[in-house]
């Protein structure tokens, strides 16, 4: 979970949606198995256009494709000031609106580079993400670190190409990433640090899709047991 003002989508699976104002009918997008339902068609459009991005990426880069339909609820408010939440058993993602987030001001650190229209998509692929690698499997009572490496590594991806080497002169791209520094403390406690750990460590891997490809299948898990912070 985030807050202000760092805006980072960090926040993965809830168990209950959010009430929202009424919707205007949902909206099926060119992606199968992809709706979207939001009061401005603009933003609907915008949604739409990203999961068509998520899709290409996807295939690219061995992600399952969302083989069930899957729901993108555009909203004002979310609990914890979430940008976006995939509700696990609901197969459902809800993100904020593009008018929220301008509203709350561009997003700093590493996105700050973003339009608000193209952070919006990119939150919108980070949330995808995790709806289409829903049954990865988990040796633990609880895998978070391996799901989010692969969210921002899609989400950052997913960005076009100015924006990607945007997001890297903000990251130091040298130094070489650990196991180590993928881990639930800086996932929960400096998020940003940990996506750009996440591009860092995965633009060292000799071929990185195929090492997306391991994640999701259990080849290669990042998650430690009895990792806790409480």
């Amino acid at each position: 979970m985030l807050t202000p003002p760092t805006y980072l989508t960090a926040c993965v699976t809830a168990l209950s949606l959010i009430t929202s104002p009424a919707f205007s009918a949902p909206l099926s997008c060119d992606t199968p198995n992809i709706r979207v339902t939001a009061q401005n068609p603009t933003h609907a459009a915008l949604a739409c256009n990203a999961a068509k991005r998520a899709q290409t990426i996807f295939k690219i880069c061995n992600l399952p494709a969302l083989s069930t339909p899957t729901e993108i609820g555009i909203v004002d408010d979310l609990i914890a000031d979430c940008l976006g939440i995939y509700h696990c058993r609901d197969n459902a993602i809800d993100v904020l609106s593009p008018t929220i987030l301008q509203e709350r001001g561009k997003p700093d650190g590493v996105f700050a580079h973003l339009t608000v229209p193209a952070f919006f998509q990119s939150i919108v692929v980070h949330e995808l993400a995790h709806a289409a690698t829903k049954d990865m499997p988990c040796p633990f009572d609880v895998c978070n670190v391996g799901a989010e490496y692969v969210a921002y590594a899609m989400q950052i991806m997913s960005l076009d190409k100015a924006g990607r080497r945007a997001f890297e002169r903000a990251t130091d791209m040298e130094t070489e990433i650990a196991a180590g520094d993928l881990n639930r403390f800086i996932l929960l406690m400096v998020p940003e640090v940990f996506a750009q750990n996440v591009w860092t460590h995965l633009s060292q891997q000799d071929a990185p899709c195929a090492y997306i490809a391991e994640i999701i299948s259990g080849d290669v898990v990042l998650d430690q047991q009895n990792y806790d912070l409480e």
